[in-house]
């Protein structure tokens, strides 16, 4: 069977995690069901903030092989909680403060901080 060509457009946190991630799951046992490429741009710079290490970054490193505990020892790394955007109304109107937490259901509705004395 020839493998598949799956293309990753852009790098980064998610983008090469989405690689290795790939190549894990569909290329193991010794067969090849996807050839993974990734291209990312000589010319923007990568940001290390952690976008893609919310705590299901557990299941990515087990995929891939990597001890979680041991390589949140080697990076010195934390597990981010929650996201917490100050003053964004454009995320959602009404509110000083709005954050997603990572717990509990998808469906769970987001939270909102109150308004502030005036």
């Amino acid at each position: 069977m020839t493998p598949r060509r799956i293309l990753i457009v852009g790098g980064g946190s998610s983008g090469w995690m989405a690689a290795a991630y790939l190549d894990a799951v569909l290329n193991r046992d010794g067969k090849r069901v996807a050839d993974i490429a990734l291209i990312e741009s000589p010319d923007v710079p990568r940001i290390g903030v952690g976008e893609a290490t919310i705590p299901s970054i557990n299941h990515i490193l087990s995929a891939i092989g990597i001890n979680e505990i041991e390589f949140l020892k080697r990076v010195d790394g934390t597990y981010k909680q929650a996201i917490k955007n100050l003053h964004d109304h454009k995320i959602m109107a009404g509110a000083d403060m709005f954050a997603a937490r990572f717990c509990g259901t998808m469906n769970q509705p987001p939270t909102r901080a109150p308004r502030k004395p005036s």
